[in-house]
């Protein structure tokens, strides 16, 4: 029996100044080994999904999430039963990066998801300018595009306070 077909770059392709946007299907099943890319990478799972290891851990992805790829990150990926459609942003000039883009991480239905789907649009002739699409995703997964953290809900901070009392009650008891 043959080995799964590798990825396969599909027709639908668009360059820019120091970046190219790709459409990618993976095969079913197919196994990548450790491996690490030369350009940054913004990629966003449109239909199907695979699990990817890097920096110690695994993350899984399906349809809408999105992975944060620096160059040189190591990273294997095992492709799901369903295969994975995705479309790749790889960044092949680095002064288009954010000061701030990241470690390696996989985003869920958030950031990335809607100017990624443009790209697509554009791959397909159906969106504004690729290269305003390319600066606005890059915005959007920027570290520094992470909203500041908030304070707790009042019923947490009440349940947290209630804890601390009884910590200390019981800290008073077993001290008498």
């Amino acid at each position: 029996m043959a080995p799964p077909a590798p990825p396969v770059r599909i027709g639908r392709q668009a360059t820019g100044p120091g970046f190219c946007v790709s459409e990618v299907n993976y095969a079913a099943g197919w196994r990548q080994p450790p491996h690490a890319h030369e350009s940054t990478g913004v990629t966003l799972v449109v239909a199907g999904g695979f699990r990817e290891t890097a920096c110690g851990r695994e993350e899984s992805a399906t349809a809408l999430s999105v992975v944060v790829k620096p160059a040189g990150v190591v990273h294997a990926d095992e492709i799901g039963a369903e295969g994975a459609r995705t479309i790749l942003l790889e960044i092949e000039d680095p002064s288009l990066l954010p000061e701030r883009l990241g470690p390696w991480r996989w985003l869920h239905a958030g950031p990335g998801v809607r100017p990624l789907l443009a790209l697509a649009a554009a791959l397909r002739g159906e969106a504004r300018p690729i290269e305003d699409t390319v600066l606005e995703l890059l915005g959007e997964v920027s570290d520094t595009a992470r909203p500041a953290p908030r304070d707790p809900p009042a019923w947490v901070r009440r349940a947290r306070e209630a804890l601390d009392d009884a910590d200390r009650s019981a800290a008073r008891v077993r001290l008498l």
